[in-house]
């Protein structure tokens, strides 16, 4: 009758068991908990009882309850690996100190003899989670985002480094090996993503296997895919050390390549372990530090949000939403729908053909489709069957709407406008360009307006044009000047794009005055006050994300505050520095617009040496009515007035 019993009871405790295994597999976590308790009820000396309901509850979120199961298990059987493994799952559910602990549990664990290699790589993987956690990151799994994504387990401040790493592997696309080259031209392959196949033989498998594992899309067949594997059976035939991978391995490693590498410095690509999780955002809470490795928060971040920085750099990054998610889908395989391409495009601001000084804005973008007030990608545009909808045109004054087919000669402009832009930005630095820059930008303004990302991008490369030729020392005094002014004016525009919260703003503020302005004007005293209102908004920002130590900090600090700063370089074309130093402006001109272009009419008398009177004509027209072309034709009189008078000084000097 006793063995009856025992053999009884130990079948009940086997049934609670599958009930429990079955409901946790299902999802039911409170039918496993209770299925598990009846069992613990009878048999309390059963380890593998408490490990479930350690699991179970860890499912749950709780805690103690999942850490008390798994110390009974380590109670019951010490050399067993899994209580370990519990014990070290319920601790990373609890603080930061706990996951420090948690890592120690993982580590002892994976000291017992007997286990698989498998079972290795999932305790060191364990190590590493519980690591990245005591720093304040876990990676999740989320369904919007399509994968695992790195998310703060506290909060951060602007400034505060989230993320420090150095790559897995590392390599310079410019020095791919001959034949790799060749088999690129065969399969028309424009792509660098080959350089990293011989860095990748040489990597132990331990991190081959790291590196297979990262995120990589299913694609369609196409074109570019067909040849990129055309490109890998080739290099698996020919090439040594390539035989020992799969073509399957490789046309994976070179999609991870694709969507998972990232800028790293001097011109090289890189692959991270951890960064390779930081989701893409348009409107991203962290910026990369290629120097430094390091990954700063440029956006107060809260416990539970998601990571995330700009795959697009530059001027991608003020686009349109349209342009911003078809340059990822062609370079990373995906539609982008944070936050920003999901609300109104600031980057795309439209006249108002109504009352004529609102601005018409819209959400939704071909590749989204709406879903109430809400967009989604839909699931059969993946790969960009552009076919989604978008909302209305609305003007943001007088709250008029309009479709498409109301704005099509417009819309047909701005089309027509970016394949413009694209051939011209491609050129090199030279007078046709110039000239064809100054055409474009007055039409933009036209037909688009000053809130569209077209004339910010045009107002960039003017200033690049202008910033060369002081630089090459054919623009001595009147350059600066002129660069400026499109510095303002493109900073303005930055404004309008990004609003001034938004951390994208932040992000292309400080390049812009600390890349652009600063670095180029800085030693010239005449040119302060200008330089100052431009970098001043920029210096707190900088100054939080780099540290007050930083060398751009503190020569943007100077010039914020009204300093010189020394001047850096030893180019003969810069050598009449001091010269120019020495020049005093007089006061500045009336404001145009809102922005004071730093220039006067007496200024442009002195330079000019004759023809003043009618560009002192000029400039008080061109401040009456804040026109670009009249401002247009301000700078290429005072340009053409000081060409005139350098070459009188030429030929002069020649005589004589």
């Amino acid at each position: 009758i006793f063995f009856r019993d025992v053999v009884s009871f130990l079948l009940m405790v086997e049934e609670l068991k599958e009930v429990g295994n079955t409901a946790l597999r299902e999802g039911r976590i409170h039918d496993a908990i209770g299925a598990y308790s009846q069992a613990i009820g009878i048999d309390p000396t059963d380890e593998v009882l408490f490990s479930n309901r350690s699991a179970a509850y860890c499912a749950l979120g709780s805690c103690s309850q999942a850490l008390d199961d798994a110390k009974v298990v380590i109670k019951l059987k010490p050399r067993w690996p899994k209580g370990y493994l519990r014990k070290g799952n319920a601790l990373i559910l609890g603080t930061r100190a706990q996951a420090k602990e948690a890592a120690d549990v993982f580590l002892e664990g994976q000291s017992f003899p007997g286990q698989t290699v498998k079972d290795m790589h999932l305790w060191r993987s364990k190590v590493v989670t519980a690591e990245r956690l005591a720093k304040g990151m876990e990676a999740r799994e989320f369904a919007r985002f399509g994968g695992t994504c790195l998310v703060a387990t506290r909060s951060y401040a602007v400034g505060e480094v989230v993320v420090e790493e150095k790559p897995i592997v590392s390599w310079n696309p410019d020095t791919m090996p001959a034949d790799l080259t060749d088999l690129c031209e065969k399969y028309r392959v424009t792509s660098h993503l080959p350089a990293i196949l011989p860095h990748f033989i040489q990597l132990p498998a331990e991190l081959q296997t790291l590196i297979l594992k990262m995120a990589a899309p299913d694609l369609p067949v196409d074109e570019d895919i067909c040849g990129l594997y055309g490109l890998v059976l080739e290099a698996q035939k020919h090439l040594t050390g390539y035989a020992a991978q799969s073509a399957k391995n490789l046309m994976k490693l070179l999609m991870i390549v694709k969507v998972n590498a990232h800028k790293y410095a001097d011109g090289d690509w890189a692959l991270y372990k951890f960064a390779s999780k930081i989701k893409h955002s348009c409107r991203p809470n962290l910026m990369y530090m290629a120097s430094t490795f390091q990954f700063v928060c440029i956006h107060p971040v809260a416990t539970d949000d998601a990571l995330s920085f700009s795959y697009i750099g530059g001027h991608d990054l003020l686009k349109s939403s349209y342009a911003r998610q078809s340059r990822l889908l062609k370079s990373h395989y995906f539609i982008c729908h944070c936050d920003r391409c999901m609300d109104l495009d600031h980057a795309r601001g439209l006249p108002c053909p109504d009352c004529e000084a609102g601005i018409l804005l819209r959400a939704g973008t071909p590749y989204l489709c709406r879903d109430g007030e809400r967009f989604s990608v839909p699931g059969s545009q993946s790969f960009g069957s552009a076919a989604g909808t978008t909302g209305p045109w609305r003007c943001q004054d007088c709250q008029v709407t309009h479709s498409d087919k109301d704005l099509r000669s417009t819309l047909a402009q701005e089309r027509l406008l970016e394949k413009q832009l694209e051939s011209l930005a491609e050129r090199n630095q030279d007078q046709s360009r110039y000239q064809q820059l100054k055409t474009l930008v007055l039409k933009v303004a036209a037909t688009l307006g000053r809130r569209h990302w077209l004339y910010g991008k045009l107002c960039h490369l003017l200033f690049q044009y202008h910033r060369e030729l002081y630089r090459s020392g054919m623009s001595r005094t009147i350059g600066p000047q002129v660069a400026l002014y499109w510095a303002e004016r493109y900073i303005l525009t930055l404004r309008d794009l990004c609003i001034d919260d938004h951390p994208e703003y932040c992000h292309m503020l400080s390049a812009a005055a600390r890349l652009a302005i600063v670095d180029s004007f800085g030693h010239i005293p005449r040119l302060l006050q200008p330089l100052g209102t431009i970098a001043g908004p920029a210096e707190p920002f900088l100054r939080a994300v780099m540290g007050s130590d930083a060398p751009a900090v503190q020569r943007l600090a100077a010039v914020a505050a009204g300093q010189c700063i020394p001047k850096q370089t030893t180019d003969a074309g810069l050598s009449r520095w001091q010269e120019l130093c020495a020049y005093q402006s007089p006061e500045p001109s009336a404001d145009v617009s809102g922005d004071s272009t730093g220039f006067s009419s007496r200024t442009a008398d002195e330079d000019s040496g004759g023809g003043g009177g009618a560009i002192a004509n000029l400039i008080r027209t061109a401040s009456s009515i804040g026109n670009d072309a009249a401002l247009f034709l301000l700078w290429e009189s005072v340009m053409a007035c000081v060409l005139h008078k350098r070459m009188k000084q030429l030929q002069n000097s020649e005589h004589a």
